[in-house]
């Protein structure tokens, strides 16, 4: 199945990547501002990856109650343009892969910020739809980061019960959303029974 892609990026950034990324197999979707990345991540379900440039205008609305520099543009992947976006795209469920693109030097605050936001990994512009596709790729194959450290934060704040619980319920959101609705489908993705997955439906029903 062809991944879906959404660019948010300045046109001139986003328009020749998207025709590439076509050209390589992908369905892509492109935004050059918050407001338009926010409608796609909305009401386009099913997102692969997002791809989040850092220079994302901010929305009229927020121009003038927010500073932005001399060019129109927020700093590098501050709150006001690709580092809420990154956050917002890693709650949609599906939730997406999502990357940075920079054509500035990364410093080591923006590396930590881009992290805890959950964006996985940073591409140099200019780039192309191959390097893209095959940095998707190479995520994807990857194992899973350890849990240890995400999960030291939850100790003494959340209860055993209610963590397996809040566990469960994600992952099985997830995988139903990535098998459409499919029961028998969510069951092979968690490498549960199918009952067993209904099991927890009924629960949250």
């Amino acid at each position: 199945m062809a991944p879906r892609v959404l660019i948010v990026e300045r046109s001139t950034v986003a328009l020749p990547l998207a025709e590439s990324l076509r050209a390589a197999g992908a369905r892509c979707f492109t935004a050059t501002t918050r407001d338009e990345a926010v409608e796609v991540l909305l009401t386009s379900s099913g997102l692969d990856l997002v791809l989040v440039g850092s220079r994302v205008d901010l929305s009229d609305a927020h121009k003038v109650s927010h500073g932005i520099k001399g060019d129109g543009t927020p700093p590098l992947f501050d709150h006001e343009g690709g580092l809420e976006l990154a956050r917002l795209a890693t709650l949609m469920l599906p939730t997406p892969r999502v990357f940075g693109l920079a054509d500035v030097l990364t410093t080591v605050h923006d590396a930590h910020a881009l992290g805890a936001m959950g964006v996985q990994a940073l591409l140099d512009l200019p780039t192309n739809g191959a390097v893209v596709l095959k940095a998707l790729e190479r995520i994807e194959r990857d194992s899973p980061p350890p849990v240890y450290a995400l999960l030291a934060r939850y100790v003494g704040h959340v209860s055993l019960l209610a963590f397996e619980r809040e566990v469960r319920r994600a992952l099985l959101l997830q995988a139903l959303e990535r098998s459409r609705g499919s029961r028998s489908g969510a069951a092979r993705l968690l490498r549960t029974s199918r009952q067993m997955v209904q099991k927890v439906v009924n629960a949250e029903e």
